[in-house]
Order: C-alpha cells, then sequence, then structure tokens
C-alpha cells in the first residue's frame, strides 16, 4: 500500500511539474490516466522547444569549439594534486563534447581535397574514439595521482590526427 502511494504522489508531481514547465499532459488511450508527452509525434524536440538555428550542422563545431576550450584549459593547467578537480571537470567536458562530435562526425565539414568515399569520415570517427580514449588515460592518471604521465598523456592526447592533420588544429 505504502509503495502504490508513493507512486501515485510522484506520477501526480511529475505532470504537476509538466504543467508548470508547459509539457502538455495527455490522455492518449483514452482510459482516464493522464500522462505526459515528451516528444510529440511529428518532431524530435519536445512541443514549445524550438531547435537551435543551423539544425545538426553546427553540432560538430559546436562540440569541437567545446572540446578545444577543455582541451586548452588542461593545456595551462599544472596537472597535479592542486589542480586535481578542475582537472577532473575539464576532462569531463572534453569527453562530452567528444561523444557529441562522435556522434555528429558526419556533419563535419569536409577539407579540401579530401575523397568523398567516406574515407575522411570514417577517419574522422576513428580520430575521435583514439581522442576519448586518450582523454580516458589521462583522466585514469589524474585519479590515480599519476602526475608525473599526466603531460605526456595530454601531449598525447593532443597529437590525435585524422590523416596528415591533428584533430585539435589549434594545437599545432
Amino acid at each position: 500500500m505504502h509503495r502504490t502511494a508513493c507512486r501515485l504522489i510522484l506520477a501526480g508531481m511529475l505532470v504537476f511539474l509538466a504543467g508548470a514547465a508547459g509539457i502538455p499532459a495527455a490522455d492518449d488511450d483514452h482510459h482516464g490516466v493522464t500522462t505526459m508527452r515528451l516528444l510529440s509525434p511529428d518532431s524530435d524536440h519536445p512541443p514549445g522547444i524550438t531547435p537551435r538555428p543551423g539544425g545538426q550542422g553546427d553540432a560538430y563545431p559546436t562540440a569541437m569549439r567545446t572540446a578545444g576550450h577543455a582541451l586548452h584549459a588542461l593545456r595551462r593547467s599544472a596537472l597535479d594534486a592542486t589542480s586535481r578537480e578542475m582537472d577532473l571537470a575539464n576532462l569531463q567536458s572534453l569527453q562530452r563534447s567528444l561523444v557529441d562530435a562522435k556522434e555528429s562526425h558526419d556533419t563535419a565539414p569536409v577539407p579540401p581535397g579530401a575523397d568523398d568515399d567516406g574515407t575522411h569520415a570514417r577517419r574522422l570517427h576513428l580520430a575521435l574514439i583514439d581522442a576519448l580514449g586518450a582523454s580516458l588515460d589521462l583522466e585514469r592518471a589524474v585519479l590515480e595521482g599519476r602526475h608525473g604521465q599526466a603531460p605526456g598523456l595530454l601531449e598525447g592526447l593532443c597529437a590525435v590526427r585524422v590523416g596528415p592533420s591533428r584533430l585539435f588544429a589549434g594545437d599545432e
């Protein structure tokens, strides 16, 4: 009985909060149970939320710009015990951005002269995976207190390449 009461209270709170946030409630099956519709049937975004201008096309550059900011902060860091928390926060931001970039790599601009048989997109995808792996190695070193190894691991991350150029071009 207690579990059911908690579920009903929680469900009521969710419906109330959704209404306050402007998310319409719906009784789609007409059984008297109100549910929240988080996504409209004809859209990939919540009702009332307008997608960013440019749609998916700007997802890759935005992700890489954020990754670049986090990487720049890591390069300025002492990478020691005094900067541990900030380093971990920057690594988290970098990793999120790399995952976002990986998910949208097919929208990345193709450099002039690159082949259009998909080779560049595949190389970019693999480079993003390499960068994510290198960032996880660096995170492990920071967590384990291996401060002497952290700078070398950071340089390895900065050196990840897509074909002839570095993934993080600003670091060349």
